[in-house]
């Protein structure tokens, strides 16, 4: 329940006044640092410098030039070419911290416009000079032969030139992102998501939460006495909020407004791919890899019927429970089995595609949780899994 709310209010605190932007010089180093204190060991505060050749933008759009982060040995910690954004109020100041700065929500028309109108986001030659070190020293804890190994050096030439495109749209009634990475362009990735819900319910739902938490939570009798016991910037309040919502979240529960909207994901894809000099370098390096194409080679010669399958499954005790559901997993095992030949042949990528029918309700039954939780958890599960459709596909083209 709290990592959906909290997903949610992230979501619309990307959205404050129309005449200044978002995306600054300051608000960036801002941005930069908190990011860099995040990842650090035990969120230690860490002493940067971010520096970039340029900074332009208009209140739909921002392009952010040559982005550099420096310790202060220095060090080179990151570097980004270039940053390019556009969508309906993507830079806009008092849309983009309203809920941040303000605890308040943006106008419901802003965010209707923000998504119902489509943006995208390019961010080109991300060197993550950072992770080096993270990298090897995690690899040697797990694998300490591995400390000066040929895995190691792939896995940093990748993270050493990553370019990011983030697609945005809304098509009938469904919302649809799709985020394509490039790693060296030696290996693609990409991730499409697609999701539906009232806007107008959320928003209505999100807004009510805010409310009661400033009114009846806190006890303030208006919006002026908050922003007088907080010098007019909520900031470090939405912090604190936040961080109680996610380490405390029953202290929030009879504040939630009923009934809760619905957000339903209709289908999420993840597809990777890899350059034919990509894979004959991994198989040089790793020799195993050529024995495991071999050995898909021979588990696909033949495919089992659905009586065979069925067989399979009640002869083996860890599997005899998954007889209930032979068919869908009939199913899965089919689009699996071609999807492995084909690839065999070709081994140049995969793609899982996972589709609910009717779309899976991502929000809780809060009631019914606190209400019978050994009924609740077991049945949500069986409600995810009925209408779950898993296909595979060998090879897909997502350069």
């Amino acid at each position: 329940m709290n990592k959906s709310l909290i997903t949610i209010l992230c979501i619309l605190s990307f959205t404050s006044p129309a005449a200044e932007l978002f995306v600054t010089e300051e608000e960036l180093n801002t941005l930069v640092k908190n990011f860099m204190t995040d990842i650090s060991d035990e969120g230690i505060d860490v002493d940067i410098s971010v520096s970039t050749s340029s900074i332009k933008g208009s209140r739909d759009k921002f392009n952010i030039q040559n982005l550099r982060v420096y310790n202060s040995t220095p060090s080179k910690l990151l570097t980004v070419k270039e940053i390019s954004c556009s969508g309906y109020k993507i830079n806009d100041l008092s849309f983009n911290t309203s809920l941040t700065r303000l605890f308040k929500m943006p106008p419901l028309i802003d965010v209707k416009n923000s998504v119902n109108r489509p943006s995208k986001c390019f961010i080109e030659g991300i060197n993550l000079s950072f992770i080096d070190s993270f990298l090897v020293d995690g690899m040697s804890q797990l694998m300490p032969e591995a400390e000066n190994s040929n895995s190691i050096n792939m896995a940093l030439n990748l993270l050493k030139d990553i370019d990011i495109k983030i697609d945005y749209r809304k098509k009938g009634n469904d919302y649809i992102q799709d985020i394509h990475l490039n790693f060296a362009d030696s290996v693609y990735a990409e991730n499409e998501t697609s999701i539906s819900v009232d806007i107008e319910q959320m928003y209505q739902f999100v807004d009510t939460f805010i409310n009661n938490v400033v009114f009846k939570y806190w006890g303030y009798q208006s919006y002026e006495g908050l922003y007088k016991d907080t010098t007019g910037d909520t900031s470090d309040v939405m912090k604190d909020f936040m961080a109680e919502l996610e380490f405390q979240p029953t202290v929030f529960l009879e504040h939630i407004p009923r009934p809760i909207f619905e957000l339903l994901l209709n289908s999420s894809s993840l597809s990777i791919s890899w350059t034919e000099e990509q894979f004959e370098y991994y198989k040089r390096n790793n020799p195993e890899i050529e024995g495991f194409i071999l050995a898909m080679q021979a588990m696909t010669i033949s495919r089992l019927d659905k009586d065979q399958f069925a067989m399979m499954l009640s002869t083996q005790e860890q599997l005899a429970p998954l007889i209930l559901f032979q068919d869908k997993f009939y199913d899965i095992y089919v689009s699996a089995f071609y999807a492995a030949k084909e690839f065999s042949q070709n081994p140049s990528g995969m793609k899982i595609i996972l589709s609910f029918d009717e779309g899976l309700n991502l929000m809780p039954d809060i009631d019914m949780a606190l209400q019978n939780p050994d009924f609740y958890f077991p049945s949500l599960l069986m409600q995810m899994f009925m209408p779950l459709q898993i296909t595979f596909e060998a090879n897909p083209e997502i350069r």
